[in-house]
């Protein structure tokens, strides 16, 4: 597929200037925002830039469309699987069982 637009000409010539290829990185910024968007895999992202897995972890890191995540998000549900995994070397009782599932629904909203 074949994607144009038109940048006014001033523009034009001030990117050309500093020597980038537009259209590699037009391409690049459309196909990482894809990948932003959860629109294509990460694979395909590769496939289509002919990039390895390192590289592209890179682009879209550069492009800051990583799937990060906060870090007190991350800290939750450390503790939220420790939690579980504790529960379950020693047997769960019923509030146990009952903060497990209710955290476990909490992830699953966060991450949609």
């Amino acid at each position: 597929m074949t994607i144009s637009f038109e940048l006014p000409q001033d523009i034009e010539q001030q990117i050309r200037t500093n020597g980038v290829d537009l259209d590699r990185e037009a391409r690049e910024l459309y196909l990482v925002e894809l990948y932003r968007q959860d629109r294509i895999s990460h694979s395909q992202l590769r496939d289509a830039l002919g990039v390895s897995f390192h590289e592209a972890e890179k682009l879209i890191k550069d492009h800051g469309a990583g799937h990060d995540f906060p870090l007190e998000e991350f800290v939750e549900q450390r503790a939220f699987l420790r939690r579980a995994r504790h529960a379950s070397q020693h047997g769960t009782e019923g509030s146990q069982e009952e903060e497990l599932a209710s955290g476990l629904d909490g992830m699953k909203r966060n991450r949609l």
